[in-house]
């Protein structure tokens, strides 16, 4: 069983009440501590974690991102190939997750090698994978860059959300795809907290 000394319990109790007694300007009117001498006008600032607010998980668009990514690939694809002087049998076009090209037969072996010039290694694994289907066809799937492409896009997200909102947030990632902003203090996600007028909704 603890006891303490009564000298100890009058520290205990002194201490709770000059801490106690800075919160007191909290619960009082702007216009009545006006009054109140400077160092008594002080107030206590909740964390974020005290003041409520709001919370709003933002998600990649990871369709409409791979679609812009695949189409830029595919003017890649035909640019390299027609500064190559390649000829082609059909113009280059995106099927599923990747771009198919064909090629003329007196051209394929050529083609395949300046394509392959496109993909650079990319944490030990080429970003583009490139490969002879048949027919003349060459598809190339840019599953690996796409992957990393989604990640930068996440981190590059992070401090412009921030820099653009008009009260004090914090963005950080939550998962692969997503960012979790927290906005302490707002209770209504409907009003507009980007700069511009933007909103979440």
């Amino acid at each position: 069983m603890l006891y303490f000394s009564r000298i100890k319990v009058a520290a205990i109790l002194f201490t709770t009440l000059v801490v106690c007694s800075f919160a007191v300007s909290n619960f009082v009117s702007d216009e009545t501590i006006k009054s109140w001498p400077a160092w008594a006008q002080r107030r206590l600032v909740l964390g974020p974690d005290l003041q409520g607010g709001t919370s709003i998980l933002l998600e990649v668009d990871q369709s409409e991102m791979r679609a812009q990514f695949l189409q830029s690939l595919r003017h890649e694809v035909h640019s390299t190939l027609h500064d190559a002087y390649i000829n082609l049998a059909s113009p280059p076009a995106v099927r599923s997750s990747g771009v198919e090209v064909r090629l003329r037969e007196g051209d394929f072996q050529a083609g395949f090698t300046k394509l392959r010039e496109l993909s650079q290694p990319l944490n030990g694994v080429r970003s583009l994978e490139v490969v002879d289907v048949g027919g003349g066809v060459i598809r190339i799937t840019p599953e690996p860059a796409m992957t990393e492409r989604e990640q930068q896009i996440i981190d590059q997200s992070i401090p412009v959300i921030e820099k653009r909102m008009l009260v004090k947030a914090t963005a950080q990632r939550e998962g692969a795809h997503r960012i979790l902003l927290q906005v302490p203090g707002v209770g209504d996600p409907r009003r507009p907290w980007l700069t511009g007028g933007m909103m979440f909704e």
